[in-house]
C-alpha cells in the first residue's frame, strides 16, 4: 500500500492536494491511505512525502532505513487560483525528455530531469523535481482557460493563447502517471535492506489489461437534410457552384434532393449505416439526443417521434448507449434544470433505461451550477471538454476525469469528464471543402498510436449529418473501427467506462507480508492484477482465475467474493 503523509504547514490546502491525489493514484491502480488521525505505517507501505522542504536528515533516514520513499515538493501558487496564468505561465513551463517532450510547471532554475534517485547509507530514494501533485491539480480544474480572458470576434475564447496549447498533441498528464509507475516499480524492485522484500499490488488499468481503451459516441445533431428553405438555398448556390467548377458537390446535391423529392428519403436518416461498422465488432456506442423545449426548437426532430423511438429501441437493444445532447446557446440555469428533467423522463419511458450522461455544445462545463444540476440528477459523466478544430488531448489527458466539486469529498460516485480526442468537424475547412483522405486516416492513426504508448483512452465524436456531408466519411469511420479492433482496444460506452473505474476502485485490498486479500464489493465481468517488486505468486485460492507469477486475471466475478493470493520471495522462486 500507499501511504501519504501531507505535512501540517500545508493542510490548508488538503482538499485540494487529495482530490489531485486520489486521482494520480486511483488512475495509478493502487491502494493508498493518508497518515493522520493515527494511522500508522505498515511494514510494506511505501511512502509519498509531500512538503515544501524535505524533512530533516534524522527523519529522511528514519524513513529510507525502513520504506520506499518518494518526496515530492509543495508549490503553493498551483493551489491559488489565476497564480500561473498569461504570460506568467508560458515563463514557468518547462519540458523533460521522456519518450516525447513532456510539459510541465516548474518554478525551479536550471531543471532538466522530472526526479532523482539518491542513496543514503544504502537506501535508495527519489525526489522529485517539481511538484507533480500540483501540476495534475492545475490541470484538474483547468485553471489556464479559467483565467483567459482573450475573445475573438464571435466572443469565443481563444485557445490558442492557453499556455499548454502547443502541448495538446502529447497526452502528458498519462506521461506523469508512468512516470510515478515505473519510479514505483524500481524502489519496491530494489527494497531488499533490513531482510524486507518489498511489493505492490495495482489494478490494471483496463479489464483484462488492454493496452488502451476507446469510446465511439455520435451526435444526432441534425435528421432533416430537405425542407422548403434549404431547398431555395440549395438552388441558389447552384450556379456559384458551377461557376467554381465544385461540379462533385453539385451532383451530390441534386442527387440528394431528387432522391427525398421521389422517395422521400432523409440522407441524415442513417442509423443503420451507421451502427454497420459496429456491429462487426460488436462495438458499443454511445448516441447523444438533443431535445426541444418549448420555447426553442433548436433540433429538427423530435424525441417523441415515433420513427424515432423506433430507431433509438433498435440501438439499445444492439448494446448502444442513450444520453442527453444540449445545444442551448444562452440557456439559464433554471431552463436547462427543466429541460434535462424532462428529456431524462422520456428516455426513461421511452427506452426503460435511465440516462446516465450530458454533453454540451455550448456551455462551459467548469461551471459550479451546472455541475450541481449533473450531480443533482444523478448523472454519472458528462462529455464536454475539447478543443474545436483540433483533434487532441485537451489538458494532457487521454484518460477519463472526476470534475472537482465546491461542495467538497461526498460518499457517491464522482461526476465524471470524459474528453473528446476526435471530432469529425475537424475535417472540414469549408462548407465546400474538407481535409484529404489520407489527411485524416492519418490524423486517426496517429492518435490511436499516441493514446497506445501510454495506456490510455482515445474518443472519437462523430455526428451523423456528417456521414453524409463529408463523402468518404463511411471509409473513414470503417477505418477507425478496424484500427480499434486490431489493436484489441477496450471498446465501451460512455457510462460502462465509467462503471469500471468506480468499480475497481472501490476493490478493497489488504496486505501482508506474504499474502494479499482481494474483495470485490460489486459484479465484475473481469478484472486483472499485477504484483510488483521481489515477490512472486506461489498460488491464488478463490474467484475463476488464471495466474502466472505476478500477474492474476479474474473472470465472472461476483459481488462479495473474497480471493486470497499467497507470495514467495522472488529468489525462493528462483531456487525452485
Amino acid at each position: 500500500m500507499i501511504a501519504v503523509y501531507i505535512d501540517p504547514a500545508i493542510s490548508k490546502y488538503s482538499n485540494l492536494i487529495k482530490y489531485s491525489l486520489n486521482y494520480l493514484l486511483e488512475i495509478g491502480g493502487y491502494s493508498w491511505k493518508y497518515l493522520e488521525d493515527g494511522v500508522e505505517i505498515e511494514p510494506n507501505d511505501l511512502v509519498i512525502y509531500y512538503s515544501v522542504n524535505l524533512p530533516e536528515n534524522d527523519i529522511v533516514d528514519m524513513l529510507i532505513r525502513h520504506h520506499s520513499v518518494i518526496f515530492i515538493p509543495f508549490v503553493k501558487n498551483f493551489y491559488i487560483p489565476g497564480a500561473f496564468s498569461g504570460d506568467n505561465l508560458k515563463n514557468f513551463i518547462k519540458t523533460f525528455k521522456y519518450e516525447v517532450d513532456v510539459p510541465i510547471i516548474s518554478t525551479k532554475k536550471g531543471f532538466s530531469v522530472p526526479l532523482k534517485l539518491s542513496h543514503r547509507n544504502n537506501d535508495l530514494f527519489a525526489c522529485f523535481e517539481f511538484d507533480l501533485i500540483g501540476n495534475i491539480y492545475f490541470q484538474l480544474v483547468d485553471d489556464d482557460k479559467n483565467h483567459l480572458n482573450k475573445k475573438d470576434s464571435k466572443g469565443n475564447l481563444c485557445l490558442e493563447e492557453l499556455g499548454f496549447y502547443d502541448y495538446f498533441n502529447v497526452p502528458f498528464i498519462n506521461y506523469y502517471l508512468d512516470v510515478l509507475d515505473k519510479l514505483i516499480n524500481e524502489l519496491v524492485s530494489n527494497r531488499q535492506h533490513n531482510s524486507i522484500n518489498c511489493f505492490q499490488i495495482k489494478r490494471c488499468l483496463w479489464p483484462s489489461n488492454q493496452s488502451m481503451a476507446a469510446i465511439l459516441s455520435h451526435n444526432l445533431d441534425r435528421l432533416q437534410k430537405w425542407n422548403i428553405i434549404s431547398i431555395l438555398i440549395s438552388f441558389l448556390e447552384h450556379p456559384y457552384l458551377f461557376l467554381s467548377f465544385r461540379w462533385k458537390y453539385l451532383f451530390r446535391s441534386l442527387a440528394s434532393k431528387y432522391k427525398y423529392f421521389f422517395t422521400n428519403q432523409e440522407d441524415y436518416w442513417n442509423f443503420y449505416d451507421i451502427s454497420f461498422y459496429e456491429r462487426k465488432y460488436k462495438f458499443r456506442p454511445t448516441w447523444f439526443i438533443g431535445v426541444n423545449s418549448a420555447k426553442e426548437n433548436i433540433f429538427d426532430y423530435e424525441i417523441d417521434d415515433k420513427d424515432l423511438i423506433k430507431e433509438h429501441l433498435e440501438l439499445y437493444d444492439h448494446g448502444a448507449e442513450l444520453s442527453i445532447f444540449s445545444n442551448k446557446l444562452k440557456p439559464s440555469m433554471e431552463d436547462l434544470r427543466k429541460n434535462i428533467e424532462d428529456f431524462v423522463s422520456t428516455l426513461k419511458i421511452n427506452n426503460k433505461k435511465f440516462p446516465n450522461g450530458i454533453r454540451h455544445s455550448n456551455l462551459d462545463n467548469e461551471n459550479s451550477n451546472l455541475h450541481k444540476i449533473h450531480t443533482d440528477l444523478h448523472f454519472k459523466y458528462s462529455s464536454t471538454k475539447k478543443i474545436p478544430h483540433r483533434n487532441c488531448f485537451i489538458n494532457g489527458f487521454s484518460l477519463p476525469f472526476p470534475i472537482y466539486s465546491i461542495q467538497g469529498p461526498t460518499n457517491r460516485d464522482p461526476l465524471w469528464e470524459i474528453p473528446i480526442t476526435f471530432s469529425d468537424e475537424t475535417l472540414y475547412l469549408t462548407k465546400y471543402k474538407y481535409i484529404p483522405f489520407d489527411v485524416a486516416m492519418n490524423s486517426i492513426k496517429e492518435l490511436i498510436k499516441s493514446v497506445k504508448k501510454v495506456r490510455g483512452l482515445v474518443h472519437f465524436q462523430f455526428s451523423n449529418s456528417l456521414f453524409y456531408e463529408i463523402p468518404y466519411m463511411h471509409k473513414l469511420f470503417e477505418y477507425t473501427v478496424d484500427q480499434l479492433n486490431y489493436q484489441n482496444a477496450y471498446v465501451a460506452t460512455c457510462s460502462t467506462i465509467i462503471d469500471w473505474l468506480n468499480k475497481r476502485q472501490k476493490v478493497l485490498i489488504k496486505e501482508t507480508e506474504n499474502r494479499i486479500i482481494i474483495d470485490f464489493d460489486d459484479n465484475i465481468e473481469q478484472m486483472c492484477f499485477e504484483i510488483i517488486g521481489n515477490k512472486v505468486i506461489a498460488n491464488v485460492e478463490g474467484g475463476n482465475r488464471s495466474f502466472q507469477k505476478n500477474f492474476v486475471h479474474f473472470i465472472n466475478i461476483t459481488k462479495g467474493l473474497s480471493v486470497e493470493i499467497f507470495l514467495i520471495d522472488f529468489n525462493q522462486e528462483s531456487e525452485n
